[in-house]
């Protein structure tokens, strides 16, 4: 029992590691991304130091969460283009690329 315990705590530590790792990441890339994004019509948002926004002229808007790899489209908004990241572990600029080639800003413009 003790064993499986302890395997559970080092996981738990090793998420723990990996997430504060990937929202460095992020905090590192912010401007970049926020920059892409503007270049397409879209616009990024920090909303805390775990909590970004993804906005499009559409109405729509994506929360994305990169210490634990979550995304979801805000169900109260207008329909989100669906982000297909190929990477296993994504960041911002792999989530603005993605709303990029989903050609939402292509519909927005028309």
């Amino acid at each position: 029992m003790s064993d499986t315990i302890d395997g559970f705590r080092a996981l738990k530590e090793m998420r723990k590691v990996d997430g504060d790792a990937r929202r460095q990441h992020c905090r590192d890339t912010l401007s970049k991304a926020k920059t892409l994004a503007a270049e397409h019509g879209f616009l990024l948002l920090q909303k805390s130091e775990v909590h970004y926004q993804l906005l499009g002229l559409g109405g729509w808007l994506i929360n994305l969460y990169p210490g634990n790899q979550r995304i979801y489209a805000d169900p109260n908004r207008a329909k989100a283009p669906y982000l297909r990241i190929e990477k296993a572990e994504w960041d911002l600029i792999d989530a603005v690329k993605a709303a990029i080639n989903s050609g939402a800003c292509r519909r927005e413009a028309e």
